[in-house]
């Protein structure tokens, strides 16, 4: 009883070791995009999709935006909070909003039953896949950053 125990603690501690890296690459990309603050358009695009190899899911340009405007066009998971959006919208200009993404891992998710080493045992057939990815949305006013926001799912 003693050996399984120490195995299932071993084995916990190596998939929590082996997740931090991905658990810790938004972090790495907000301290990335911080110095980018007021930059150009070009510069921050550079950084985001040639440096780390993001792709652009979502693409929103207006003109002095109301906060209506807002609320109707960008929907989903990239939603503003009110904060967000009377702090960042409030001056006139024109706006860029994009929404990045990456993925940042896949896994297999075995299917099956636990064998009394606690090792799994596949059953026959595909396991699921499990996706993780982190997520970078970026707006611009007039061709310069004024906010970030980076998150994981």
């Amino acid at each position: 009883m003693k050996i399984k125990f120490v195995s299932l603690f071993i084995v916990c501690a190596f998939f929590l070791n082996c997740g931090s890296v991905t658990h810790d690459e938004p972090k790495i990309y907000v301290s990335g995009v911080e110095p980018l603050m007021d930059k150009d358009t070009h510069a921050v695009l550079a950084e985001i999709e040639d440096k780390w190899e993001f792709q652009c899911s979502k693409f929103w340009t207006t003109q002095n935006p109301t906060l209506k405007d807002i609320s109707r066009d960008i929907k989903g998971d990239t939603e503003f909070t009110e904060q967000e959006l009377s702090k960042i919208f409030s001056p006139k200009g024109e706006y860029k909003v994009m929404v990045f993404f990456k993925l940042l891992s896949r896994e297999k998710i075995a299917s099956g039953t636990i064998s009394s080493m606690g090792q799994s045992l596949p059953q026959a057939g595909e396991g699921a896949t499990d996706k993780s990815y982190a997520y970078i949305r970026v707006v611009f006013r007039d061709d310069k950053l004024v906010y970030f926001n980076v998150w994981r799912d």
